[in-house]
């Protein structure tokens, strides 16, 4: 019996060799469970996507149709280079939902992301000689900063949908009360809890400044960068205008932004299993490296070897297409 039990023993795989495949099997069920996510994702959305791009092949069909003749172009001043512009601020605006404008003129969002993106590189290039990684770990470290810088953005914008209700059932309250449009600003600032107070405070200090009433309420949308806060801006300007004769827009407008905190409320509850399930599988598969890397000197090797590499680019992959869905489903638009 302890023949068998040591010829039995003898014929297992040694630690060396294990890795490579304890690697192989980690790295195969995030693929897998991110083929999983995207299969999902692409499920649900393939019927929308394809009507959207139905309509819009129907529609580029019908401006090249009534396009005018390039003499009349000419003539009318349509230069390539306005189209080129309008063709990059066209795509710009498609991508901002993973790129946020905003960021590209953010020094903390830049200069982190250029540090990060440097350093993980080259690493990639010194250290496991991956030149495909280093590749892509630039691409993963842009989008993962994006998320990150952008959480914080989506944490100030889910305040202002959460407040906003509130301070539009005051404003609509004290004019109705008043007929005094200004009052009811003030009785906003007076009651409703940051940001809102300090958006309507700014609001309120310009209009008593005597600026004019469409750059004063352009802030708003600036601040708040939403759909719903251009119709809020217009609102706030038609009763501004108009007084009492504007409450049933400003009724209708609180239960949008009901709505939309509910949405968004709604997505946050499904995301966060799904969040931290990704997080973990990520976190996961850096320590299986680290840690065999520590017990065992010679792994290193088996990550610098062609399976290690491909390893190495699939993890990086897995953490872009994870990114890249999440901002798929947490977008809600409004």
């Amino acid at each position: 019996m302890v023949e068998n039990l040591a010829s039995y023993l003898y014929g297992l795989p040694s630690l060396d060799m294990a890795i490579p495949y304890v690697l192989l099997g980690v790295g195969s069920l995030g693929v897998g469970l991110t083929a999983m996510v995207l299969a999902n994702l692409i499920l649900k959305h393939a019927t929308k996507s394809s009507n959207v791009l139905f309509n819009k092949i129907k529609q580029s069909a019908h401006h090249m149709r009534s396009r005018p003749p390039q003499s009349l172009q000419e003539a009318l001043g349509i230069s390539k280079q306005g189209k080129w512009r309008e063709f990059r601020e066209k795509v710009t605006d498609k991508t901002s939902w993973l790129l946020p404008k905003k960021l590209f003129t953010n020094s903390a969002y830049l200069s982190l992301t250029t540090i990060l993106s440097f350093s993980i590189a080259r690493f990639c290039l010194v250290t496991l000689k991956n030149t495909p990684a280093a590749l892509v770990s630039v691409i993963a470290i842009i989008l993962l900063m994006s998320q990150v810088f952008s959480a914080v953005i989506y944490q100030k914008r889910s305040k202002y949908t959460e407040q906003i209700p509130s301070a539009i059932r005051v404003i609509s309250t004290v004019l109705e009360d008043t007929n005094d449009f200004t009052r009811a600003l003030e009785n906003v600032v007076e009651r409703s809890p940051e940001p809102t107070r300090s958006l309507f405070r700014r609001v309120l200090e310009r209009l008593n400044h005597g600026e004019q009433r469409k750059k004063v309420f352009g802030l708003i949308p600036k601040a708040m960068g939403t759909g719903h806060s251009i119709m809020l801006a217009n609102v706030l300007e038609e009763g501004y205008r108009h007084g009492v004769a504007a409450l049933p827009m400003f009724n209708t407008l609180a239960s949008q932004f009901d709505t939309m905190h509910k949405l968004e409320l709604n997505n946050k509850v499904l995301l966060i299993p799904s969040r931290f399930s990704s997080v973990l599988l990520h976190i996961g598969v850096v320590a299986l490296v680290l840690l065999s890397t520590r017990l065992v000197p010679d792994a290193m090797k088996y990550i610098t070897d062609n399976i290690g590499k491909s390893l190495v680019v699939l993890c990086f992959v897995s953490m872009i297409i994870n990114i890249v869905t999440d901002k798929l489903w947490s977008t809600v638009e409004g």
